[in-house]
């Protein structure tokens, strides 16, 4: 049932962290963010056509390659923050309050 692709999903999140960094080795940092995007554009597209578990469970695969992408995405906003003169602190709140307005906004306008 739902709980065991839950499960799943928690455990695809965890492999995914694990082999991240070797991915990031293997393919460089800005190829490894264009196969995270693509495999959770495939997970998506899965997803969204799956008519059972067995589908559902297709799913799983997709999101342990999609996951890492941020770690790269944010070790680059900090880098260019820097760049510009902010320091750490400032650059992860500006980032957080964007994500938060984001969260808030968006079901807003989609209503």
């Amino acid at each position: 049932g739902i709980g065991r692709f839950v499960a799943g999903f928690g455990v695809a999140g965890f492999l995914g962290g694990l082999c991240s960094g070797r991915l990031v080795d293997v393919f460089g940092p800005d190829r490894h963010v264009s196969l995270c995007h693509a495999a959770l554009g495939t997970a998506f597209v899965i997803w969204g056509s799956a008519k059972s578990a067995l589908g559902m469970a297709a799913v799983l695969p997709p999101l342990v390659l999609s996951a890492g992408k941020d770690i790269v995405l944010h070790g680059r906003f900090l880098s260019r923050a820097s760049a510009l003169g902010l320091g750490r602190g400032e650059a992860a709140g500006a980032a957080k309050m964007l994500s938060s307005f984001v969260r808030i906004i968006t079901p807003i306008i989609l209503a």
